[in-house]
């Protein structure tokens, strides 16, 4: 395939900090936690670049051990770090998006540290 085109769901691989506004209480989410979301717009390495911002919708409600965290339609927000095209030889693509805010459906904004990256770890 000649370049990466993501549009359905994506699963992120989570290192995520949760600071919940309303109970002023800070949640860490253990790496390696997956959490199911959909892109609201695709991603095209003939179109997009580093640097531009995505957005992403969470598919389920989001627990961690049990613990209610994220509802379902919340609405994360970041930028693309890293898109590579596949290279010649079977190189792979690349992708890293860091995602730095997620908007629950109330409008409260809350900031995160989360990555999706290709699952090779190549960026």
């Amino acid at each position: 395939m000649r370049y990466i085109k993501y549009i359905c769901i994506l699963c992120l691989i989570l290192n995520v900090t949760i600071v919940s506004v309303l109970a002023n209480e800070t949640i860490i989410v253990p790496t390696g936690r997956t959490i199911e979301v959909k892109l609201e717009q695709p991603i095209d390495c003939d179109v997009d670049n580093a640097g531009e911002s995505v957005t992403a919708i969470l598919h389920d409600p989001f627990y961690n051990d049990g613990e209610y965290i994220l509802p379902e339609g919340s609405i994360l927000s970041g930028k693309i770090t890293i898109l590579k095209k596949a290279g010649p030889g079977g190189q792979n693509a690349q992708l890293k998006i860091v995602f730095t805010t997620v908007e629950t459906p109330d409008g409260v904004k809350i900031p995160i540290d989360a990555i999706i990256e290709t699952d090779d770890n190549s960026g």
